[in-house]
């Protein structure tokens, strides 16, 4: 007898969620996080098509309260390393566009919030 496993079909996969299906990452959600989010790294490994309503890859991102995700910059010599915003304001003109009509359906459904 087969495993039960060999009759799974993963030609499609949808992932529906919060934030971390999003792929909200570092206080924001921009496209390195989606990229890595864990839903696409599973449709890599299941060899499906997955689209993904992505950021663009210059954005800083946003996060809940208007702000960019944060970064880590090094100190200097003896001071300390500090935590920062990329930039001083996330990414607004984000929430304006409407990209569901430029693309496919999508398969990740995660919900930042």
């Amino acid at each position: 007898m087969a495993p039960f496993y060999k009759h799974i079909d993963f030609s499609r996969y949808v992932a529906l969620g919060d934030s971390l299906t999003a792929g909200y990452k570092d206080g924001a959600l921009f496209y390195d996080g989606q990229v890595h989010s864990f839903p696409f790294l599973l449709a890599q490994q299941f060899k499906c098509i997955f689209n993904q309503p992505l950021m663009d890859p210059d954005s800083p991102g946003i996060g809940f309260f208007g702000n960019s995700r944060l970064i880590l910059k090094k100190g200097i010599e003896n001071s300390p390393s500090k935590i920062l915003y990329l930039a001083p304001h996330g990414d607004l003109k984000a929430l304006t566009k409407n990209i569901y009509s430029l693309q496919e359906p999508f398969n990740n459904l995660g919900l930042p919030g």
